[in-house]
């Protein structure tokens, strides 16, 4: 937050997009996290919080490993991975979009924050995927058996 609000003061000054870029390098920021909070989409959904407040089992990112297709690097950006560790993945795991997009899930759960299935479902929703994805996803895995929304 005291990254946000100085990124936030600096764009409040009128300071120039140059002046605005220095401070995120400063704050420790990559360029692509302005983007991010700026477009802070958040997606609707009947999911209960206790579900999306989970973190995704392994089996919930190989099935949607499947259905991300060329959007695996947007996917990715929207979910806080640097370019550099995209660029790392798609050089290790060349032509093949399913391998692809499984290592850039995986990479991106095990970092020690924002790895939630609501970190998932809106990033989906940001790069334009239909929101029910990560609904059908959880129906047919084995490991959320009884996903019932809260009434």
């Amino acid at each position: 937050m005291v990254k946000f609000a100085s990124l936030r003061t600096c764009s409040d000054n009128n300071k120039l997009c140059g002046d605005f870029i220095k401070a995120m390098e400063t704050a420790g920021l990559n360029k692509h996290t302005m983007c991010m909070i700026l477009r802070q989409e958040i997606s609707s959904t009947d999911l209960p919080d206790n579900i999306l407040n989970l973190p995704p089992s392994d089996e919930m990112l190989d099935k949607l490993a499947l259905r991300i297709g060329k959007k695996w690097m947007e996917l990715g950006l929207e979910l806080g991975l640097d370019i550099e560790q995209l660029e790392y993945i798609e050089y290790d795991s060349p032509n093949v979009l399913r391998d692809i997009s499984k290592s850039m899930l995986y990479q991106w759960k095990e970092r020690e924050i924002g790895n939630t299935i609501r970190d998932l479902q809106n990033a989906f929703t940001r790069i334009g995927k239909k929101g029910n994805l990560i609904r059908e996803t959880l129906e047919n895995c084995e490991s959320f058996p009884n996903i019932k929304p809260d009434h």
